[in-house]
């Protein structure tokens, strides 16, 4: 199969955990001797439905199209040409100057610590209008900050590589951290 195909790397990955592939094994494919065996039988089985599918109704699959972009997203992550912007929420937090600590606790102190942060990002922007949801997860807040980052990179207010980091950089991304705060 082609490298870099997302089974082969699932597959792989499960034959480095003993406990996934007897999993995996004891589930799907109870007559399989060995992980090579599984993995052949199955990506050749997906290729041969693909082909069927292109041939026969002139459909990309599905697992295709979400490769392609998985593809294209990383390529554009890496490659700086600003259609994606790779960022750490934890890391523009810290160059805005507001304390992270304990914000991804899953408890009351969590929830408080989520809720100051957002309070602060508001007082800082003020034309950021958000919902107070953005503070009942981690995952929500990173996600405000992520954009907000991603924001200040179209904005040009992130840090760039310097001319000595810039090979470095394409070949292996390059994390946006803002220089200030985003414009409205």
């Amino acid at each position: 199969m082609a490298e870099g195909n997302p089974f082969v790397a699932a597959f792989d990955k499960a034959a480095r955990d003993r406990a996934d592939w007897a999993t995996l094994r004891a589930k799907v494919a109870p007559g399989i001797k060995s992980l090579e065996e599984y993995r052949t039988k199955t990506l050749a089985g997906i290729g041969v439905a693909q082909k069927w599918l292109r041939q026969n109704s002139g459909v990309i699959p599905l697992l295709e199209q979400v490769t392609h972009a998985h593809q294209m997203i990383f390529e554009g992550v890496k490659s700086g040409d600003g259609r994606f912007f790779e960022v750490y929420p934890a890391g523009t937090l810290s160059k805005w100057a507001i304390s992270r600590k304990g914000y991804k606790q899953k408890n009351e102190e969590g929830q408080t610590l989520r809720t100051a942060i957002l309070s602060k990002l508001r007082a800082a922007m003020p034309w950021l209008v958000v919902s107070d949801e953005y503070a009942e997860t981690d995952h929500a807040l990173d996600a405000l900050v992520a954009s907000l980052t991603a924001r200040a990179a179209v904005q040009g207010l992130t840090l760039r590589p310097e001319l000595g980091q810039a090979d470095l950089a394409r070949r292996e991304g390059w994390i946006h951290v803002p220089s200030g705060w985003p414009r409205p």
